[in-house]
């Protein structure tokens, strides 16, 4: 599963409150989501929504975890702009 989609789907559940209500406008299946967020909270060894809340809420942990997950999009974006720029350069030179 790529970065860009463990953002969605977690700011999908920030946004409506819900799994179900995320997975519907995800298209993907509420027991997948359900799952989803278990394996990661397994994974990491933290609670990731605030199961007690009505709306569901994103722990403290969960937006730190997004956080991280946007910097890790941003700088797999940055690398490969610039080994895509080192191959255009290889390739505009001749030996």
């Amino acid at each position: 599963m790529t970065y860009k989609n463990k953002i969605q789907y977690l700011e999908a559940i920030q946004r409506y409150g819900s799994i179900s209500h995320a997975a519907k406008h995800l298209y993907i299946s509420q027991p997948y989501l359900s799952r989803y967020i278990q394996d990661v909270e397994n994974n990491l060894g933290v609670t990731l929504i605030n199961r007690d809340s009505n709306p569901l809420e994103l722990t403290y942990s969960a937006e730190r975890f997004l956080d991280y997950l946007h910097e890790i999009e941003d700088i797999d974006t940055r690398m490969r702009d610039e080994l895509q720029t080192i191959s255009n350069l290889k390739k505009g030179v001749s030996v």
